[in-house]
């Protein structure tokens, strides 16, 4: 009882003061209920473009595909809360996305809205919660722009009550990216309305906006949640944004027009350096594929609204150096590696953040080799602490524990410190290094035990990646067991040798070999990779271990065949 006290508390005192007091306000208050207080006005002059589009998530009248999940709402009555599918799963249904999906017919949104009306009352779950009732607003005032003559009255006012609603219950005791897409959603109501009520939201958000975008942007381009899914996801709402922004001037102003403009530019140069060869993201934090627009869905709509061009590819190898967002490595046409170091922020929003201090994922000959194990679901249990653990990422767990203390489904208590990272290029040999402190065990100290260095050396040659060398020292008191986790892709399979040496195959034929210390022991464990939501693979992943007193040292090679 003691230690969950303690973690509790850890988990508190990073906080901001106004956070703690939302989140008390509304964790021990009744949902505010509102009352439209007029009926809504619409302006007319309105101007939006198309949005990103969506595809495959509308399979036919009633039935939906989320998280590789498909399912039949329709019944004697439809079911807009079904208990058979995770929370997020209801929570895309109620999103609305699949409105920007041509396999949905106008009659059939209509018939969506109607019901959607009667079936969920103010307050009710998860539709009325602030994140949901934000995309949807927003998702809703796209179709009516674009659709309207399919609106009717009841559509209106269910519109113009739900941005009421969600100016009384926003996000401000979760803030990062819930907080935003609460202030977009008021941004929109505030434009698409006429009248008081618009003006308040309109003005709100055009002071918040600004704040978020230069709280929430790093430096180097990224987003603060370090996540390259959640990036993708906040820079398509800079773009809608700036969709409604530079078509309905008059209503908002250049500064703001230039902003929003500046940080979209910034997150797409971003998201081209990292993503790998393939166009898809690394699979770092809580991402994965398919959940928010693709590289070249963001970059086409950024061209349709101000002629962006992504950075050229060089046909060289190039190094990626994001210090603020801890991605360092190398990228050539058809190989990339990449390795995060990075600190764990927001520090009072760290909900996407896994132990995977200095894991890499590892691109050659335009094969993914080491890969991260992605993301499952969101749902609480074994599933989603094991895809944030140490065990699940390319790095090293020390005793069995945890870099960071998480818990929960989004909780961190102590949290491992990184103390520096780097990247040079020497001729064709690319150095990267990071280090950190970490590992809290069974104590209740406020001290790590553990200090954690890595260096991986990357020989290229004629521009592609020949060989990877990957050197761990650990640094702390007493005799340890460590381990060092290599996961492979699900096209390949590792053996491991008399010789310690380990051969990689892909599909059946010699690919790699990976050799290890001689005082270390290796084993390979069947395991899970999670490229996308609702999707486990079996994949092979090597374990190198060893136990000895510390300080101590571990390495690996892998020699491309």
């Amino acid at each position: 009882m003691l230690k969950k006290i303690i973690q509790f508390l850890h988990t508190l005192k990073n906080l901001k003061p106004t956070q703690l007091a939302f989140f008390a306000l509304r964790r021990g208050f009744a949902t505010a209920l509102v009352k439209a207080k007029q009926t809504p006005n619409l302006n007319s002059d309105l101007i939006l473009h198309s949005p990103v589009a969506t595809v495959g998530v509308y399979r036919e009248k009633y039935k939906f595909k989320f998280l590789n999940f498909e399912k039949d709402i329709s019944g004697v009555l439809t079911d807009w809360s079904p208990s058979d599918v995770p929370r997020l799963w209801r929570y895309n249904l109620h999103y609305f996305d699949y409105f920007r999906d041509k396999a949905c017919s106008e009659s059939e949104k209509a018939s969506l809205i109607e019901d959607w009306i009667i079936r969920n009352p103010q307050g009710s779950q998860p539709g009325w919660e602030p994140f949901t009732c934000s995309l949807r607003l927003v998702n809703w005032i796209f179709y009516t722009k674009f659709n309207p003559n399919q609106c009717k009255q009841s559509f209106l006012d269910s519109l113009y009550l739900q941005a009421r609603w969600l100016e009384k219950n926003d996000e401000r005791h979760i803030l990062a990216n819930h907080y935003f897409e609460n202030l977009k959603a008021l941004l929109f109501a505030g434009c698409f309305f006429l009248g008081k009520d618009a003006d308040r939201w309109r003005d709100r958000a055009l002071v918040e906006i600004p704040k978020q975008l230069q709280e929430q942007t790093l430096l180097d381009g990224g987003h603060y949640e370090r996540s390259p899914q959640y990036h993708a996801l906040m820079l398509e709402n800079y773009l809608d944004i700036y969709n409604l922004a530079i078509n309905n001037g008059a209503l908002l102003n250049q500064p703001f027009i230039q902003q929003v403009k500046h940080h979209a530019i910034r997150g797409l140069d971003f998201l081209n350096t990292i993503v790998f060869p393939d166009n898809q993201i690394p699979l770092f934090n809580d991402s994965a594929f398919n959940m928010a627009s693709s590289l070249s869905d963001l970059n086409s709509y950024a061209e349709r609204l101000f002629s962006y061009q992504p950075p050229e590819r060089s046909i060289t190898s190039s190094i990626i150096d994001k210090p603020n967002s801890g991605f360092y490595g190398i990228k050539s046409a058809t190989d990339m590696l990449l390795m995060t170091c990075g600190e764990i922020v927001p520090v009072y929003q760290p909900g996407h953040t896994h132990c995977d201090l200095l894991s890499f994922e590892l691109m050659m000959a335009s094969k993914r080799v080491i890969v991260d194990t992605g993301v499952y679901e969101y749902e609480p249990g074994e599933l989603r602490h094991h895809v944030r653990s140490t065990r699940a990422h390319n790095t090293i767990s020390v005793d069995g524990d945890e870099q960071s203390e998480i818990w929960g489904e989004f909780r961190i208590a102590r949290r491992a410190k990184k103390h520096a990272a780097s990247i040079k290029q020497i001729a064709d040999d690319v150095y990267i290094t990071g280090e950190y402190s970490g590992f809290y065990g069974d104590t209740v100290g406020f001290q790590p035990r553990f200090n954690h260095h890595r260096l991986i050396n990357v020989k290229l040659v004629k521009d592609a990646i020949d060989k990877v060398t990957v050197v761990d020292k650990l640094r702390g008191k007493n005799a340890h067991t460590i381990e060092s986790h290599v996961h492979f892709h699900p096209d390949f399979s590792a053996h491991v040798n008399d010789d310690n040496t380990v051969t990689l195959k892909c599909h059946g034929h010699d690919f790699a070999v990976l050799s290890f210390d001689s005082h270390c022991d290796a084993r390979i464990e069947k395991t899970i990779y999670c490229p996308e939501f609702g999707l486990k693979q079996p994949i092979d992943c090597l374990v190198i271990s060893r136990f000895g007193v510390f300080p101590t040292e571990l390495s690996y090679r892998l020699q491309r065949l």
